[in-house]
């Protein structure tokens, strides 16, 4: 149970919010398990801090993969092994402090959410600067994925409970699809579709799909929650 004190005692408005973290993804069960087992073989000289650190490092690694996938197609091996380092960086820095008992829950939150931001506009700008996406259907989309992220925060202010996912899909599942859609580009490529005036690949056809799908998924979400709250 993590206790956050958004306001200080000079505000306007005081706070004292108990925030439950919920975690109902897809794969959150056996990411769980892998995690804590992961978490309990770490050396004491990895600290949660030096994780946040390795995951930012992990997308820089994704930019540059994707960047430099321009001159060569197998770069994009880089971007998924810096898609993974991305992945063990985010999950395991919180996992590592529960398994240690070590927690600082207010400066965990900040940093986490905060961090969070950097990394996914590293992912993004790379994504947008692959010769298989254009930028702005990159930057559409994590407009589109900040949307949720900011729902599920306001989400916790009114519930008390931060959800790690939105409909059963949250960052894993988001990493798992980059993979996927990475593999499939490299084994099929992605020509220009000529039938568009701006000339899209069917990347950036794909991701424009899950774009307009996570814009519905957030209106529902959004309209259902406050119907509730009436």
């Amino acid at each position: 149970m993590a206790r956050l004190h958004p306001h200080s005692n000079n505000s306007a408005m005081s706070s004292d919010l108990s925030v439950q973290r919920q975690n109902a993804s897809f794969v959150a069960g056996l990411e769980k398990g892998v995690l804590i087992a992961i978490a309990r073989r770490l050396p004491r000289s990895v600290t949660p801090d030096g994780l946040t650190a390795f995951g930012v490092l992990g997308a820089v690694i994704v930019l540059f993969g994707y960047a430099a996938s321009n001159w060569n197609v197998n770069y994009i091996w880089l971007a998924n092994i810096g898609i993974v380092i991305h992945w063990l960086g985010d999950s395991l820095d919180g996992t590592l402090a529960r398994v240690r008992q070590i927690e600082r829950p207010r400066f965990g939150f900040f940093i986490d959410q905060t961090v969070d931001v950097i990394g996914n506009l590293l992912i993004a700008v790379g994504l947008g600067l692959s010769p298989w996406v254009r930028l702005d259907v990159a930057l559409l989309m994590l407009a589109a994925y900040h949307m949720l992220a900011i729902y599920a925060l306001v989400y916790s202010l009114v519930e008390g409970k931060f959800r790690v996912d939105v409909a059963g899909l949250g960052p894993t599942e988001a990493r798992l699809g980059m993979i996927f859609l990475n593999l499939s580009v490299y084994i099929f490529g992605a020509p220009l579709l000529g039938w568009t005036e701006n000339y899209l690949t069917w990347y950036d056809v794909t991701l424009l799909g899950i774009f307009s799908a996570l814009i519905i998924l957030f209106l529902y979400e959004l309209f259902t929650k406050a119907a509730s709250l009436k």
